[in-house]
C-alpha cells in the first residue's frame, strides 16, 4: 500500500509498504481521506528542515534525551540513536477517515463497511490502509459525508479545548489564533452560548472567523487589542482566553493576561511559549490550564491499546467520546482541498489550513 512518511531531514517520501492487520479488538480501514493539518504537520515538517542547531533551539527535549544517553550510554550509542533516526522514516497524519474492511474478532462494535473516522499520530497515517484500535475509531452517523468525517480528530482537539474552558451561557472568550482548530474552538464557544472575540495576524481570516460565529474579529496590526477588548467587555476583561496559536514568541500568553478579567481562565491548545509573569498572574489570580489533545485517555496505553474504555460516570468525554460528538457537526464551511503529497507544500500558503483527501 501507498503512506507518506517523513525523514528526520525533512524529506518526504510516498512510500509504498506491506499492509497492516487489525490490532487485537482493533480495525482495519481503507482510507477515503484524511486531513493534512496545517498546524501539527507543517510544524513538524518545518522543524525536520532545520540543521542541526536549529533544531536544538526547537527541542531542547530531544537534547536532554541525546545527553541522557551519551551519560548513560557513551557518546558513540548516542550518535548512533541520532543517525538511526535520521535516517528513519515517521508515518505522518493523525485525523482520516474511511470503510471498515477487516475486523478482529475481539471487536463487537464494528463491521465490515461501517464508515468510520479515524484518529491518533500512531495509526491514523496518509496511508491507503489504517490498523486501528477500537477506542481511536469512531462510526460516522447519516448525514455526514466522509470528507467531513475526517477533520473528527481536529474536532475532538478543539472540543477538549472548550470542554477545559467551561463557557457558561454569555461569556465573553478571547480565542487568540484562527488557524484550523482555533475555528473549530470559535464555533464550538458560539454553539455553547458564548461570545467569541477572535484575534490573528492574517486579515485573510478575518472572513472565515466571521462565518464560523466570532461576533468581533481582531487583526493585530490593524487594531489595538487592548482598546478593542475594552471596549468589547465594559472595561472588565474577557471572562476567559484560548491560545490556538504555535509560535516560540510569549506574546500570545502576555495578550491573554492583560486581556481577561480577574480571576480568569487560560486555556492553551496549542505548542506555544507560556512563560508566566509572576505580578500580573499573581495580582489577578489567573487560572492556566493546557487541553491535552483528544480528551481523557490520550497517551494512556491502556485505554487505547488496551481498550479498557474509562467508566462514562466517572469520565463523561473520553477521547473517543468526543471523536463521537465531533462527528455531528464537524465542520461548517471550514476550506478543505483534495491533495496528496503535493498538500504539504500548498498547504504552507496562508490560504490553506486543512486538506482532505487521500
Amino acid at each position: 500500500m501507498k503512506q507518506i512518511a517523513q525523514y528526520q531531514d525533512g524529506r518526504l517520501e510516498l512510500q509504498e509498504v506491506p499492509g497492516p492487520t487489525p490490532p487485537p479488538g482493533g480495525v482495519l480501514v481503507r482510507t477515503t481521506h484524511s486531513v493534512i493539518s496545517i498546524g501539527t504537520e507543517k510544524m513538524k515538517v518545518e522543524q525536520a528542515r532545520m540543521n542541526l542547531m536549529q533544531k536544538a533551539r526547537a527541542r531542547p527535549d530531544q537534547v536532554r534525551k541525546v545527553l541522557d544517553t551519551a551519560r548513560n550510554l557513551g557518546w558513540k550509542a548516542a550518535l548512533d540513536k541520532v543517525r538511526n533516526r535520521l535516517e528513519t522514516p515517521t508515518p505522518l497524519g493523525y485525523s482520516a477517515a474511511g470503510l471498515v474492511v477487516e475486523v478482529d474478532p475481539l471487536n463487537t462494535r464494528f463491521r465490515a463497511g461501517d464508515r468510520v473516522a479515524c484518529g491518533g499520530t500512531e495509526c491514523a497515517f496518509h496511508a491507503e490502509y489504517l490498523a486501528l484500535p477500537d477506542l481511536l475509531v469512531a462510526p460516522v452517523p447519516a448525514g455526514v459525508e466522509n470528507w467531513q468525517a475526517a477533520y473528527t480528530t481536529l474536532c475532538a482537539i478543539a472540543l477538549q479545548a472548550v470542554r477545559q474552558t467551561g463557557p457558561q451561557l454569555g461569556d465573553r472568550v478571547l480565542v487568540m489564533g484562527q488557524g484550523l482548530v482555533g475555528l473549530l474552538v470559535t464555533s464550538l464557544l458560539e454553539a455553547a452560548g458564548a461570545r467569541v472575540m477572535a484575534v490573528d495576524l492574517m486579515p485573510s481570516r478575518r472572513s472565515f472567523s466571521r462565518a464560523m460565529g466570532s461576533e468581533k474579529v481582531v487583526i493585530l496590526g490593524e487594531q489595538n487589542l487592548s482598546d478593542e477588548l475594552r471596549a468589547w467587555t465594559d472595561g472588565y476583561g474577557a471572562d476567559a482566553a484560548v491560545i490556538c496559536t504555535a509560535t516560540q514568541s510569549n506574546t500570545p500568553i502576555e495578550q491573554a493576561a492583560e486581556g481577561i478579567r480577574d480571576r480568569g481562565r487560560i486555556v492553551i491548545v496549542g505548542n506555544t511559549r507560556a512563560d508566566l509573569g509572576w505580578k500580573i498572574f499573581y495580582e489577578k489570580e489567573l487560572e492556566v490550564r493546557y487541553s491535552r489533545s483528544y480528551g481523557p485517555g490520550r497517551y494512556d496505553p491502556s485505554y487505547e491499546w488496551g481498550g479498557n474504555d474509562y467508566p462514562i460516570g466517572y469520565v463523561r468525554w473520553t477521547e473517543q467520546r468526543n471523536f463521537q460528538a465531533g462527528d455531528h457537526d464537524p465542520t461548517r464551511p471550514v476550506q478543505g482541498r483534495a491533495g496528496g503529497l503535493s498538500g504539504f507544500d500548498a498547504g504552507r500558503s496562508e490560504r490553506h489550513w486543512g486538506r482532505a483527501g487521500i
